[in-house]
């Protein structure tokens, strides 16, 4: 009951909820869509998500199983989605690979998508609320094979085609054989053969072994064409990767009619080139022959280049009624593919019987959204120091196709002291990337005392770099690297992989910034700071399993725990907040007082906050509201924004009380003072002053009954947020020092 009772607490005062409209701009532009997360292996399909007759567009990246959807205006010639979040708790939890498509010929969206080797298939059905309902049909798709049934393979790595081959109505498959990956076999769907018409019935035939008499030999991007079969009519016999001497696994297939003849072309992506194959199908829907290939697909257009394993995607993006050509990288998890402007858009200025696929742009979506390429951990900084808190985006690497850098990204905030908006300045802040770190994990804090704030950096190897502002106070930071290897710290011992993640924080109230280190095993380092103000010093590691914090699943290693320990509001307890690499952020309490005990695990699902995949956080209260916002990343290079708002656990906002304006703060800027000014009746008060970090800078009781004198001198100039408590009332303000 008590457990019960500490998660309703916390779900009550502590929820957040996305704030999509935040604004950002990018080469002056604002983005459309730049607080979903970003695309690293996209897949698309065009199905109409609320019942309204317009094929909308469903997004899945196979990097941590991420769904998107998105609602179409339907505006004729204009690529015209708007975001719709609401929609994606319609589909169930899928991986590796996923599609819409009319299976059923029932004219709503059905979904095929990998399981166990193979392909599940899930029927939709419209709901009262025009939302899309799914029920399983089949866990693995079977053939039939003399008197047995047997799985349609398909690896994980793979994309299949889902066409109808030979023009019967119902939905046929092709995919890579699995003996060696070398053969494209037809599977024929028998649902109208059986029932007459396409129906829920699934039944299929390997109807060809070898279809279009190719062969895909792996060294090289063109196919061996005209082959003979090594597969027996009987269906498997012979050992074709054996008799060629050539295993090659990873094959992306799209197949669709484009000479208007009815027999089906292909356009083919392989792991182990960059480019796509068209092959030309001469022909027949009964009995294909492929005799013509584009390996440099299409050669009449720029083609489409995109460093390792493209995959090709055809939908009507521009509501002109014929489909367009969209090209992604399907190399998930790999360092060769490239995870920024890598949404290929090629417009078909063709006709209804033959595609002709014009190159449009390389970032079709991607440069609507903050993307830093590979992982993404993002910060608050003030970096011009003008009083409102920018963001800095650290990642595991960005891979334009050309170079590969581990980066900051800076984003100035260009708003106003209580409406933040952002700016993309570069994507390598301070030119660190000519540092070569593997990872930049950043954090921020003063830890010499001279009045800015310097950072420090994690990495990949389980080291932390120290890098002082020696800008002064006021001034825009500029960082010099004081210790690559600060004082010998390093977290592991897993190599490269110990992804050491720190956060600058007073962890034991002495009035000295700690640190603490998230790491790849999903526990958290404690280092306490026991140098002085102007210098610190880290001698040793303080506890290694701080709190018994461990977000790995089922404590295994491969947790790669982000830790923001913080105060939600300043009445709030300490709560630590841990990001991990299944997406989730992971909830703490009971910790002050109890540095050296075990801390409570309160949420596993903090305010129903998911990435997909490697979620980091991170906050600050950057519009001084009294309440801290969170920045939280992922691993597809992008970045949510959390408003802090108070929230129930069904998510339906709690009414927030307005701030009453019996209290005048003047003037605002204040220079050398400020002063409080009450209504009759106002007594006795506390006051905070708490800097951009929520940091406490004055704290004092005052009298309100009379006109009540703060002075400035010393402060920094800057935000501050000033909160003042009287009896059961709590007032909050801002506060502009110059």
């Amino acid at each position: 009951m008590l457990l019960l009772s500490l998660l309703w607490l916390s779900s009550l005062q502590a929820q957040f909820a996305p704030k999509y409209n935040v604004p950002v701009f990018a080469q002056n532009v604002q983005q459309k869509y730049p607080w979903i997360g970003g695309l690293n292996n996209p897949q698309f399909s065009a199905a109409d998500l609320n019942e309204d007759g317009i094929a909308d567009l469903f997004i899945f990246d196979r990097a941590g199983n991420k769904i998107y959807t998105f609602l179409n205006g339907g505006t004729p010639n204009m690529v015209d989605y708007t975001y719709a979040p609401q929609y994606e708790q319609d589909f169930p939890y899928l991986h590796d690979w996923a599609f819409l498509l009319d299976w059923n010929c029932d004219q709503v969206a059905d979904i095929a998508t990998y399981q166990n080797g193979g392909i599940k298939l899930l029927y939709g059905h419209w709901n009262g609320n025009h939302h899309l309902q799914f029920t399983v049909v089949t866990d693995s798709l079977l053939f039939n094979f003399g008197n047995n049934r047997l799985n349609i393979y398909v690896s994980p790595v793979d994309i299949p085609a889902f066409v109808d081959v030979n023009n019967d109505g119902d939905m046929d498959v092709l995919t890579f054989d699995g003996v060696g990956g070398n053969y494209i076999q037809y599977y024929e769907n028998l649902s109208e053969e059986f029932t007459g018409t396409c129906s829920d019935t699934v039944i299929f035939k390997q109807q060809e072994y070898c279809w279009g008499e190719l062969y895909e030999p792996g060294y090289h991007e063109s196919f061996d064409l005209q082959q003979v079969c090594p597969f027996s009519t009987g269906g498997g016999g012979g050992n074709a990767a054996a008799d060629r001497g050539s295993r090659h696994f990873g094959n992306t297939l799209l197949a669709f009619d484009n000479d208007g003849n009815g027999s089906k072309e292909a356009i083919h992506g392989s792991i182990s080139f960059n480019d796509l194959n068209y092959l030309t199908n001469t022909g027949t829907p009964d009995y294909a022959v492929i005799t013509q290939q584009d390996t440099l697909f299409p050669s009449y257009s720029q083609h489409a280049h995109l460093v390792s394993f493209p995959a090709a995607f055809r939908l009507d993006v521009n509501n002109d009624g014929l489909k367009d050509l969209l090209v992604a990288p399907n190399g998930y998890f790999s360092p060769a593919s490239k995870n920024t402007n890598n949404v290929l858009y090629y417009k078909n200025e063709g006709n209804p019987d033959t595609g002709v696929f014009n190159y449009q742009q390389d970032s079709l979506f991607c440069s609507d959204m903050i993307d830093v390429g590979e992982g993404a951990y993002p910060v608050f900084f003030d970096a011009d120091n003008d009083g409102k808190p920018d963001l800095i985006i650290g990642n595991e690497f960005l891979f334009d196709g050309v170079h590969k850098n581990s980066t900051l990204t800076y984003y100035k905030n260009i708003g106003t002291v209580d409406s933040p908006a952002f700016q993309l300045v570069t994507h390598d802040y301070m030119h660190l990337s000519a540092y070569g770190f593997t990872g930049l994990y950043p954090t921020f804090g003063d830890l010499d005392g001279d009045g800015d704030l310097d950072l420090v950096t994690g990495n990949d190897s389980g080291y932390v770099s120290y890098f002082t502002n020696i800008a002064g106070v006021g001034q825009p930071a500029q960082f010099v690297l004081t210790a690559r290897f600060f004082d010998n710290i390093q977290i592991g011992p897993f190599g490269f992989i110990n992804n050491a993640a720190p956060q600058l924080v007073d962890v034991n109230h002495d009035g000295l910034l700690d640190l603490l280190i998230g790491k790849y095993s999903g526990r958290i380092s404690y280092f306490q700071n026991q140098g002085t103000v102007n210098a610190p010093a880290f001698p040793a590691e303080t506890n290694s399993y701080f709190g018994h914090v461990n977000v790995s699943l089922n404590n295994s290693i491969g947790g790669c725990s982000v830790p923001f320990l913080t105060r939600i509001r300043d009445t709030d307890s300490l709560l630590l907040l841990v990001g991990c690499d299944r997406g989730f952020i992971v909830e703490y309490s009971d910790i002050t007082n109890n540095l050296s005990g075990i801390f409570t695990k309160v949420d596993t699902t903090y305010s129903g906050i998911y990435t997909g995949l490697r979620s980091t956080v991170s906050g600050a209260d950057i519009d001084h509201d009294g309440r801290i916002e969170l920045i939280v990343g992922n691993y597809r290079g992008g970045v949510t924004f959390y408003d802090s708002g108070a929230y129930i656990g069904n998510g339906s906002p709690v009414p927030v009380q307005p701030e009453a304006p019996q209290i005048s703060l003047y003037p605002n800027p204040a220079k050398d003072a400020f002063y409080l000014q009450a209504s009759p009746g106002a007594g006795s008060s506390m006051l905070l002053l708490t800097d951009m970090l929520g940091r406490t800078v004055l704290q004092q009781t005052i009298d309100l009954s009379h006109r009540v004198a703060i002075t400035t001198r010393g402060l920094t100039p800057g935000l501050y947020g000033v909160t003042i408590t009287s009896g059961h009332q709590t007032i909050r303000k801002k506060l502009l020092i110059q």
